[in-house]
C-alpha cells in the first residue's frame, strides 16, 4: 500500500513523496460446529472452515445463517464463540484468532407462518428449548426481530419461500415484530417447570426456568408468589438453569415465574405465565 502526496508552491513548482505503509495483519479463521455449515464473512459466503487475513484493528462482519441442511439434517444457529450476536462485527485482535458459530440440529420445532398481512399463530405457548421457524408465505420480503429492546435475535431480510429459526433456551413472554409493520406483531411465552408439582412443607422442590445456559450477556430474574402474598425476588441475575425451592411459607399454592434480561441495556423479556407448586 502506498500513500503519494503532491505539493505545489506559488509558482508551480512540485515535489512529490511516496510512503509505504505495511499495516500489520492477522489472519482469521472462522468454523462452525458442525463443521461444513456456512458464515457470512465480510459479506461474503463462505463453506467452513474459512480463513481470512485481514489489517489488525480492521472492523470485519460476521454473520451465521439460519437455518441449514447440511447432510440431510437442518441445523438452527446457537451461539458464536467470542459470545457475539448472530450477526456481529469483530475488531481483528494482533493474534491469529479462531471464531466458532456453533448450531443445534432443529428438533421439536414449531412452525409459524409469516404473510404480508399477519404472522400465524400470534401466540405461541411453549418449553424452554423450543425452536420456532419462521417461514414467510408472503409475497413480499419480511423481517422478524425481538421487540423488547433486549436485541436478543433479528432474522434480517427472509425472502418469500425463505426462513429463520432460532431456540429459546428460557423462560420469559417475547414479544416481536417487524420492524415498522405493526401488522406484523405477536408474542411467544415460554415457561418455567416444577419437579414434583405437589408435596408436603418438607418437600425440595426443582424450579427449572431453562434448557442451556444463556447467551453471554443474559441472565434470568426469577419471582416467587407465595400463598397470600404477592410477588417478589426469589433469584436475581442468575445464569443457572434450575434450583431447589423448600416451602418457606406455610401450605398453599406457591408460583414461580422468570423474565429474561440484557444485563448491558437492562431491556427484558415480559414474564413468563406462572408455574404451580401445590404444597399440603
Amino acid at each position: 500500500l502506498e500513500l503519494t502526496l503532491t505539493a505545489t508552491d506559488s509558482v508551480g513548482l512540485q515535489d512529490v513523496e511516496t510512503l509505504r505503509l505495511d499495516p500489520r495483519t492477522v489472519q482469521l479463521t472462522f468454523q462452525t460446529s458442525p463443521s461444513g455449515l456456512q458464515l457470512a464473512i465480510g459479506g461474503v459466503t463462505r463453506n467452513t472452515p474459512a480463513s481470512i487475513t485481514v489489517a489488525v484493528g480492521s472492523t470485519n462482519s460476521v454473520s451465521a445463517p439460519t437455518p441449514q441442511t447440511l447432510s440431510g439434517t437442518s441445523y438452527s444457529f446457537a451461539s458464536w464463540s467470542d459470545g457475539g450476536a448472530q450477526s456481529h462485527n469483530i475488531v481483528a485482535p494482533a493474534s491469529p484468532t479462531t471464531y466458532t458459530a456453533t448450531y443445534q440440529p432443529l428438533t421439536g420445532t414449531t412452525n409459524v407462518t409469516v404473510t404480508d398481512t399477519g404472522i400465524t399463530p400470534s401466540r405461541l405457548d411453549v418449553n424452554p428449548g423450543a425452536t420456532i421457524l419462521w417461514t414467510n408465505a408472503g409475497s413480499n420480503a419480511h423481517r422478524i426481530a425481538d421487540s423488547s429492546g433486549m436485541g436478543l435475535f433479528d432474522s434480517g431480510t427472509i425472502p418469500p419461500g425463505g426462513s429463520y429459526a432460532f431456540t429459546f433456551v428460557g423462560a420469559g413472554t417475547y414479544t416481536y415484530s417487524e420492524p415498522g409493520n405493526p401488522q406484523l406483531t405477536a408474542s411467544l411465552g415460554v415457561g418455567m417447570q416444577t419437579s414434583p408439582t405437589s408435596g408436603s412443607p418438607t418437600t425440595q422442590f426443582t424450579i427449572t426456568w431453562a434448557s442451556a445456559a444463556p447467551p453471554a450477556g443474559y441472565v434470568w430474574d426469577v419471582q416467587i408468589r407465595r400463598p397470600s402474598q404477592g410477588w417478589v425476588a426469589w433469584r436475581t441475575g442468575v445464569t443457572s438453569l434450575s434450583d431447589v425451592f423448600t416451602p418457606d411459607g406455610g401450605t398453599g399454592n406457591y408460583q414461580f415465574r422468570a423474565r429474561f434480561r440484557n444485563t448491558a441495556n437492562g431491556a427484558a423479556s415480559a414474564y413468563s405465565r406462572g408455574a404451580i407448586v401445590r404444597v399440603r
